[in-house]
């Protein structure tokens, strides 16, 4: 996800990233959009495998955003708000707050201008919007976050880019913790989320 973020700040070294520009459109800002938006794919697959969603395990080339929605809820990612640190002209960003289990791909914005920006590029090419872009590149960012914790994200990967405004108030039994030791070994109460 650093990578990502590194290429949407060079974009912003030539396109503003405010209001008046969010519906620029270009080659690299297209680049960016398709980039986070399979970032986003593959960080919401490996949460998947980890928990054992049977389609994961057994077909996990053919996983859409009907598999990917069920996780909207664990993860509680439609209640993830973040600014651009440097770029608040940008607004709030809630990239997840519209997924809808009924609409799974058309209900993300940014995710539906990635699909059709990716399948028919010629006809599509200006919904690859820097306003989807930085969306992409939030939810990227909440995928991670979600998944791990703001330490791990920050402290590891060095993002700081973006600035949570609102984080959902998860318990602790809803958190990755180093496992408790006993006797020298560590204990791990594997809990599987999918059946």
């Amino acid at each position: 996800v650093s990578n990502i973020v590194r290429r949407l700040n060079n974009v912003f070294r030539f396109v503003e990233p405010n209001e008046t520009n969010a519906n620029a459109f270009g080659h690299e800002i297209r680049q960016v959009l398709m980039l986070a938006a399979m970032e986003v794919e593959s960080s919401l697959r490996a949460v998947l495998v980890s928990n054992g969603y049977a389609k994961a395990l057994s077909n996990p080339d053919r996983l859409t955003m009907k598999d990917y929605v069920v996780l909207a809820d664990p993860m509680r990612l439609r209640e993830w708000r973040l600014v651009l640190d440097a770029h608040p002209d940008m607004g709030e960003l809630a990239p997840f707050e519209t997924w809808d289990a009924q609409k799974p791909t058309e209900s993300l914005p940014w995710y539906r201008a990635y699909n059709a920006a990716k399948h028919d590029r010629e006809t599509n090419f200006s919904q690859a919007t820097l306003r989807h872009a930085v969306s992409a590149v939030a939810a990227a960012f909440i995928s991670v976050l979600a998944q791990y914790g703001e330490f791990d994200v920050r402290h590891f990967l060095g993002m700081d880019d973006f600035r949570q405004t609102h984080i959902p108030d998860f318990t602790l039994s809803d958190n990755y913790v180093p496992p408790h030791v006993a006797g020298g070994n560590p204990v791990w109460r594997y809990v599987k989320y999918f059946s």
